[in-house]
């Protein structure tokens, strides 16, 4: 007959992270995400992030839709600061649209795509 060991410490819960922009994405595109910070986040050709509250922008945010209509949606008021690049990716199908959106000193926006929506807007 084997002895009990008694003195065995239970087992360690894993650690919870952070949520991650992965699973923010993953939660679905009809969601508002608020207060969040990058240092780099892509919207894939023919997909669509809705952003709510301040952006913090440390790298890069790409919108690059290939042709296929790709779209930063802004709710609200939004603020994108950081000292990070907005990068469209050269294609008219690239459009950041919706509420009023702010770009704080240091936050820079390049390349070629839309600001308004596709019928109209500003295109760079």
């Amino acid at each position: 007959m084997k002895k009990r060991n008694k003195s065995k410490a239970p087992p360690r819960l894993a650690k919870i992270k952070p949520l991650t922009l992965a699973l923010l994405s993953a939660l679905g595109p009809n969601m508002a995400h608020a207060d969040i910070s990058f240092s780099s986040f892509t919207i894939n050709p023919g997909n669509s992030f809705t952003f709510a509250g301040v952006v913090t922008n440390t790298g890069a945010l790409n919108i690059n839709g290939n042709g296929a209509l790709t779209t930063a949606v802004i709710d609200g008021d939004v603020t994108f600061n950081g000292t990070g690049t907005t990068l469209l990716g050269d294609s008219p199908a690239n459009i950041i649209y919706g509420g009023n959106l702010t770009l704080d000193t240091g936050h820079t926006v390049r390349g070629g795509g839309g600001f308004g929506s596709a019928t109209y807007g500003y295109y760079l």
